[in-house]
C-alpha cells in the first residue's frame, strides 16, 4: 500500500511540475496570462527604445574609456549593464523598423547580450585584447540594427 501511496504521489508531482513548466503562465495586470497560449510575449517593456538605445550608447563608451584606462572591474560593470538592455530590447518592438524584420531585431538583441557577457567574462580575466576584440566587433553589429531602421 505504502508503495502505491509514494508512486502515485510522485506521478502526480511530476505531473504538476509538468504542467506549471509547459504553460509558460505569468500574471499581467492581475490576470493570468500565458504567452504559450496567447502567441505574443508577455514581457512588457516601460521605456520607450530610444531612451534605452542612448543608455547602451553611454554604456559602451564608458567600458571603451575603462578599458583603456584598464579598470576591469568598471568594463564588467559596463558590460553586464549593456547585457541586460539587451535582454529587455529583445522584446521590444520599434515604430522605425518594419514588422518583417523584427525577428532580425531579436537576433542582434541576443547577439549583442551574447557579446557583452564574454566581455564581462573578459573584463574579470583582465583580458584586454579580448575585450578590444568585442567592442570591436560591436560597432558592426549595432550599425546591422540601426540598418533595420531604414
Amino acid at each position: 500500500m505504502r508503495t502505491f501511496i509514494t508512486v502515485g504521489f510522485v506521478v502526480a508531482v511530476a505531473w504538476g511540475i509538468t504542467a506549471v513548466t509547459t504553460t509558460n503562465t505569468c500574471i499581467v495586470g492581475g490576470k493570468a496570462a500565458s504567452g504559450l497560449e496567447a502567441g505574443k510575449d508577455v514581457y512588457q517593456p516601460v521605456a520607450p527604445v530610444d531612451i534605452l538605445m542612448d543608455l547602451v550608447d553611454e554604456a559602451c563608451e564608458e567600458a571603451v574609456d575603462q578599458l583603456k584606462a584598464k579598470k576591469f572591474s568598471k568594463v564588467r560593470k559596463a558590460s553586464y549593464a549593456i547585457a541586460e538592455y539587451m535582454n529587455v530590447l529583445q522584446h521590444h518592438s520599434s515604430e522605425e523598423v518594419d514588422q518583417k524584420k523584427m525577428g532580425d531585431w531579436t537576433k542582434i538583441a541576443l547577439e549583442i547580450r551574447g557579446d557583452m557577457l564574454k566581455a564581462a567574462g573578459a573584463a574579470k580575466k583582465k583580458d584586454a585584447a579580448a575585450l578590444r576584440k568585442v567592442f570591436s566587433s560591436l560597432e558592426d553589429t549595432c550599425e546591422r540594427c540601426h540598418d533595420l531602421r531604414e
